[in-house]
C-alpha cells in the first residue's frame, strides 16, 4: 500500500466493504475483492 493510508483505515475499509459489499467483478471475491478495491482507491 505504499505506507500513504494509515493501516487503521485499510482495516476499517476492509470491514466496511464486507458489511456492505459492492457488486465484484466476475471471478473476484472476499479478500481479494477488498484488494481490489484498497488498490483501485
Amino acid at each position: 500500500l505504499g505506507g500513504s493510508v494509515p493501516e487503521r483505515n485499510v482495516i476499517l475499509r476492509v470491514t466496511a466493504d464486507y458489511a456492505n459489499p459492492a457488486p465484484a467483478p466476475t471471478g473476484v471475491t472476499g479478500p481479494e475483492f477488498a484488494t481490489v478495491q484498497l488498490r483501485e482507491n
